[in-house]
């Protein structure tokens, strides 16, 4: 891979970050504008800090970029502080109306660090329910004790409505996500598993749930297998296992395994796993040249992604499971039934003669609502390569995707 050096020192300075080890110096020659894209692309500027104040301070003083680290970690802890004051003003709000809610992802992985503003979030993930049975009558009452304490409508979706409230002392929007499910109905099987998830909920407080850390590890890896058949994921995703797994030693292993064998995920668990021992532990030994090419295949794809994955990544991925089919022009204007279904919910599958009204929803919204980022996607679309896609569709079979 290119840049091993550097990608080998990022690693080991998010190690030692989480842990008690302090890292060795760093290698002469060492291209450490390659390392501040990296913190960059991943997000990872707050966590690679702490890492590097292990050093000595006359070589962190040396360091390029280091006062930029330490600023934009600054930055985190003043919008993590902000973000702990505004979710307990939301969780009053919620009590006092009777929604049952549970606070998902970062939210809750950020207090397995070492330093909870370690953890860079891009927003607040709530699923929630309301004793009202009508999901008009629901949004109506979320929407109007939102706004009672300052909040405006980012969008609006079938299972999901985000919220907004700017910060000026940081120049940054608390962002929140309100959601009745865990994840899209177009997942079918993950959906299943994941719709009766409030009845294995532990109640903390009134109205307020929380996951058996089981559970909570299931969800994650869920969750992260969406976004990996989606266009990629993180090394904070990565990161969060390992974290995850140092932090939940007393878990239920075999409940685990079984849960995910249920839904299709065991062997791409394993191989998350896997990575993060390959990444983060000091003694792991890769058992065979098989599971080696898989790790070198599943490093390429996190790192090479970015944060979040790409679009073009994205399009290789929809090419493969589509059986290696690139998407006309006419397919990308009108997606299949079951992305629609994916996107908008239960609405299409229980009536699918509104397909076509959705499909001028969908177009009408990339023309005036998102013309730059639906042509951004339209570009990355074109310029997916077959070599690409080869590599992708091998991944994606080691990975039992």
């Amino acid at each position: 891979m290119i840049y091993e050096n550097e990608i080998r020192y990022v690693l080991c300075l998010l190690k030692c970050a989480v842990s008690d080890e302090i890292p060795p110096n760093p290698p002469e020659n060492l291209d450490w504008e390659v390392i501040f894209k990296i913190g960059k692309s991943h997000k990872i500027y707050s966590t690679l800090f702490f890492g590097l104040q292990k050093l000595s301070p006359s070589l962190y003083s040396s360091i390029p970029h280091f006062e930029d680290y330490a600023t934009e970690y600054r930055k985190n802890l003043v919008l993590d502080t902000n973000r702990s004051f505004e979710i307990d003003i939301i969780k009053k709000e919620l009590k006092k109306n009777d929604i049952d809610f549970v606070l998902l992802k970062g939210t809750v992985i950020k207090y397995l660090y070492p330093d909870t503003a370690m953890r860079v979030m891009s927003d607040v993930d709530i699923l929630y329910r309301s004793q009202i049975q009508k999901i008009n009558r629901q949004n109506e009452l979320l929407i109007s004790l939102m706004e009672n304490i300052g909040y405006k409508v980012w969008s609006r979706e079938p299972l999901e409505i985000s919220f907004y409230k700017p910060l000026a002392a940081i120049s940054r929007n608390m962002r929140i996500e309100m959601q009745t499910e865990l994840i899209d109905k177009g997942y079918e099987v993950w959906s299943d598993y994941l719709k009766n998830i409030w009845d294995k909920l532990i109640k903390k407080s009134d109205h307020e749930y929380v996951m058996r850390d089981e559970d909570f590890y299931i969800y994650h890896i869920i969750h992260m297998a969406k976004h990996f058949i989606n266009g990629g994921i993180g090394i904070v995703h990565i990161l969060d296992i390992w974290i995850m797994i140092n932090a939940y030693r007393s878990v239920d292993k075999d409940y685990i395994a079984g849960e995910l064998k249920g839904i299709g995920l065991l062997d791409f668990e394993k191989n998350a796993r896997a990575l993060c021992k390959y990444w983060f532990s000091n003694d792991y030994v890769i058992p065979d040249d098989y599971t080696r090419k898989t790790l070198k295949l599943m490093e390429t794809f996190v790192i090479s992604n970015g944060a979040y994955g790409t679009s073009a990544q994205a399009e290789a991925n929809r090419v493969v499971e589509d059986n290696g089919k690139k998407v006309s022009l006419m397919a990308k204007i009108f997606p299949k039934k079951n992305i629609m279904i994916n996107y908008y919910g239960d609405i299409l599958k229980k009536h699918p003669s509104l397909l076509p009204f959705y499909y001028i929803r969908l177009n009408l919204k990339r023309v005036f609502l998102a013309p730059k980022s639906s042509s951004k996607r339209l570009k990355a679309m074109n310029s997916v390569t077959d070599r690409q896609i080869s590599k992708t569709r091998e991944l994606m079979k080691r990975c039992g995707l």
